[in-house]
């Protein structure tokens, strides 16, 4: 399979899972780093541009280094405190720069994300592998 068509079948399973839906929660690992913070955003601007969907992006941790400050700072991001995110509430629930299960993000076992993307080795002790798509 050529990288393109590999590309536009992830773009495309991408699209059927954001087809219809309104809202998506997105997190990022406690403590985000600059891939984490910049793969929220691209998740949240490829989901408003493809089904106009509404984002908040969260962290269970703090952003603490200056240079991850100054990004989100740069970016303007208004980041949700994960203590007061409702998971229920949203359609579908993304995960970026960490997967279910690695200690280093604080969502819940019960809470199965519909999105994956992280460039980590894939884990295979995920709760359901068949309901995330790792990008």
């Amino acid at each position: 399979m050529q990288v393109t068509d590999k590309t536009s079948s992830r773009v495309e399973k991408l699209r059927q899972l954001l087809k219809d839906k309104a809202d998506m929660v997105i997190v990022m690992q406690d403590n985000p780093d600059p891939d984490s913070i910049a793969s929220a955003v691209a998740l949240r601007e490829l989901a408003h541009n493809i089904e106009d969907i509404s984002c908040s992006i969260t962290s269970g941790g703090s952003v603490g280094r200056g240079e991850n400050r100054a990004l989100v700072h740069y970016l303007d991001l208004k980041l949700r405190p994960f203590d007061e995110v409702v998971f229920d509430r949203f359609d579908l629930i993304g995960m970026v720069d960490t997967q279910p299960g690695t200690g280093n993000n604080s969502i819940l076992e019960s809470c199965i994300p519909h999105i994956v993307i992280d460039h980590h080795p894939c884990r295979r002790d995920w709760p359901d592998p068949q309901k995330l798509y790792q990008y």
